[in-house]
């Protein structure tokens, strides 16, 4: 029998996460807009001063928030932190004192902290002259500022700016780049100086090496830039001058890069660091030194990079909205059966090229896809889609799957073509198909379908994803179901915890199911869910539901309200019973009208028992 849940609270530890955004610009707290919605927020700037940092916070800061500057600067925006246990703040005022003296008080603007929560990071937005000497940060809520040991008990606070002269040369921000890894040892753990072990690797196969970049954390001081060297079978083969870059947390010089222009063999190769005592290491690089080489295979090329089958991208737009996930989300694209996010790091594996790749997390499987309105193309234009995938190790099993689908007005599936699974590799492996348009196709929509087979977390990975109009000279490439309609459309699927707690009453989140599921449902309580994309086509509602009871119940299915357009409705009699609230059982429901467009769906229940009446582990419309 369930306890009625009166109360729930979870204690979040909050650990704002600074990465190595090798392929990105930009802050880390990158965003668009402003407001308590806007999202990251981003400068171009570089940071003059912070003690932001990456361990847990806690609010009201026992120390004064106060810095010194060393040389005259100008400032462009000053960023406190109110993580406030996950619930963020209403942005207020922050103010600045120069010995002791105010000089300025702004109004903040908020953005999104760690995890999107809503007005972590005030930002002031200022236009302003200092020059050197002492100065504090104060901030009008003191009560929810972050703070913590590593920040000395002062408040976050983070400055941001240019040097006296207006150059932004120093500190130069993150370092960026197209070109692929073509070898690497970093990592995202905690790092030592001085490595303990030669750092050395071989290459299979010739290569054109474009950067060599090693890690210089040096305890969060990084290290003026030396020299980098590289050495095959014992004998000297370069000696390049580096550049520094931000390394994590914006620290500046952490990163050195080499600019090199080099062709190397096959074989065995050493690098070398002209500063040994502050090169970065640990034990996930076996004791070498960190080091990040980028370049191309032999015979690849930037716009061509080693294509299963020559197809080469680069001569045409990519119609697919962030097919490379280097806006850090999914954005542009739409998810089903699994959360999809766009991820730096998945134990270790690094994006093909950038800084990101998509990435299912923990499910059994699901779908990553993206329509694209195609009416203006000719018949007999060949549409080509291609994406690199791999799995995590090279026996672990997982599947990776591109899928090409031709749609017709109603986004019905007119043509299918799917490449052959990808897994058991942990290289980055390029898959392309194409389909011909035959002129009654409206829309064209790329899947990236994963299936998990081994493990807990479903590593089927994807990056550089490209959807091109080839012309009428493209090669069509069916796939392995030679472009017949293999599924038809993709259907629906919803966890039943997925609900929007502004649009629901009587209802709340419970731990059984798949990923949890919907539970403490009682008469009179509705559930909203919103923005549901019913734009394929659906007749039919499933669920997977529990019931323990003998209490019977109405669910009617409604647009938009609680009160809104009933589309269909289930009655459970009481003799339906499933023994346990762990037990559950699917239910099929013909709708009796079928919704098109994107709505806001509401589930309303009506019993006349005051009795938890059920539990959904997940829903769908097919």
């Amino acid at each position: 029998m369930k306890t009625p849940k009166k109360l729930l609270i979870t204690l979040l530890s909050a650990v704002m996460v600074f990465t190595m955004t090798l392929g990105s610009t930009g802050a880390v707290f990158a965003a668009t807009g402003s407001g308590g919605t806007a999202g990251y927020f981003v400068s171009d700037d570089p940071v003059i001063w912070t003690c932001f940092n990456i361990l847990g916070v806690s609010n009201g800061p026992e120390k004064a928030t106060k810095f010194t500057l060393d040389e005259a600067c100008h400032v462009s925006s000053i960023m406190t932190y109110h993580w406030n246990n996950g619930t963020g703040k209403e942005p207020g005022k922050i103010r600045l004192k120069k010995d002791g003296e105010t000089i300025g008080t702004w109004k903040a603007e908020g953005y999104d902290g760690q995890g999107h929560v809503k007005n972590a990071n005030w930002v002031a937005y200022v236009d302003l002259d200092l020059e050197p000497g002492d100065y504090q940060v104060l901030d009008s809520d003191k009560d929810t500022w972050s703070c913590n040991q590593s920040s000395d008990g002062m408040g976050f606070a983070e400055l941001r700016g240019t040097t006296g002269d207006g150059s932004k040369e120093s500190p130069s921000g993150y370092f960026v780049t197209d070109d692929p890894i073509v070898w690497t040892c970093y990592n995202l753990s905690g790092v030592s100086n001085g490595p303990t072990a030669a750092t050395e690797f071989t290459l299979d196969e010739a290569c054109h090496v474009t950067y060599i970049m090693n890690y210089h954390w040096n305890g969060g001081k990084g290290k003026k830039p030396g020299k980098i060297r590289l050495k095959k079978d014992g004998e000297t083969i370069g000696t390049w001058k580096t550049k520094g870059y931000d390394g994590m947390g914006h620290r500046k010089n952490a990163n050195w890069v080499a600019s090199v222009d080099l062709d190397l063999e096959p074989g065995h190769y050493e690098v070398l660091d002209s500063d040994d005592e502050t090169w970065s290491y640990n034990q996930g690089s076996n004791g070498m030194g960190f080091v990040q080489i980028y370049g191309y295979s032999e015979g690849a090329s930037p716009g061509n990079p080693g294509n299963f089958d020559n197809f080469d991208f680069s001569g045409y737009d990519n119609l697919l909205i962030n097919g490379d996930a280097e806006e850090g989300s999914i954005n542009g694209w739409k998810a089903q059966d699994a959360n999809w996010e766009a991820t730096q790091d998945d134990c270790g594996v690094k994006a093909y090229r950038g800084s990101y790749f998509f990435w299912p997390t923990q499910t059994p499987e699901g779908y990553l896809f993206q329509t694209v309105d195609i009416s203006g193309a000719k018949s007999g234009d060949v549409f080509v889609a291609g994406a690199y995938m791999r799995d995590f190790t090279a026996d672990h099993g997982d599947e990776s799957e591109l899928v090409l689908q031709l749609l017709d007005s109603d986004k019905q599936v007119l043509e299918e073509a799917a490449t052959e699974p990808v897994t058991k590799t942990d290289k980055w492996t390029q898959k392309i198909v194409s389909l011909k348009n035959t002129g009654s196709a409206r829309y064209v929509r790329v899947i990236l379908h994963a299936k998990r087979n081994a493990g807990t977390d479903c590593d089927s990975l994807f990056d550089d994803v490209v959807l091109v109009n080839a012309g009428s000279d493209g090669v069509v490439n069916p796939g392995k179901n030679e472009g017949k309609d293999g599924t038809g459309k993709l259907t629906t699927k919803i966890q039943g915890e997925a609900f929007d707690e502004n649009l629901s009453s009587g209802v709340a989140k419970a731990s059984e199911g798949e990923e949890g599921n919907l539970g403490y449902v009682t008469a009179g309580g509705y559930a909203g869910y919103a923005d549901v994309d019913f734009s394929g086509g659906v007749d039919t509602f499933v669920m997977l539901t529990s019931k323990p009871n003998a209490l019977a119940y109405t669910m009617e299915i409604r647009l938009d309200s609680p009160k809104g357009t009933l589309i269909g409705s289930y009655k459970s009699p009481e003799s339906e019973t499933t023994g346990a609230w762990s037990d559950f059982v699917k239910v099929s429901v013909p709708l009796s009208k079928s919704p098109s467009g994107v709505h806001d769906l509401y589930f309303v229940f009506k019993s006349g028992s005051s009795s938890y009446l059920m539990d959904i582990d997940y829903f769908g419309f097919k």
